[in-house]
């Protein structure tokens, strides 16, 4: 989790750079997804399937990829 003085250069990053957007290659923490939330800033998670998926094949963690990145490139 990041400490209070990361939070404080990341929000200045978000606001010079507009910043709509974090992905993720797996799951974050919730906490995390929760301030980056109260920052305006969205998650997905694009996984790069480079191991055995827990469940489905490599096609479906595609699909799910492509379907994440729709909702980034549809704002």
């Amino acid at each position: 989790m990041p400490d209070e003085v990361m939070w404080k250069e990341f929000r200045q990053i978000v606001d010079h750079n507009q910043i709509k957007w974090m992905i993720w290659e797996g799951e974050p923490l919730p906490e995390v997804v929760g301030e980056l939330q109260r920052l305006g800033v969205g998650s997905i998670v694009f996984d790069p399937c480079g191991n055995l998926p827990e469940s489905g094949d490599f096609w479906s963690v595609m699909r799910q990829n492509v379907a994440s990145l729709k909702r980034v490139f549809s704002d």
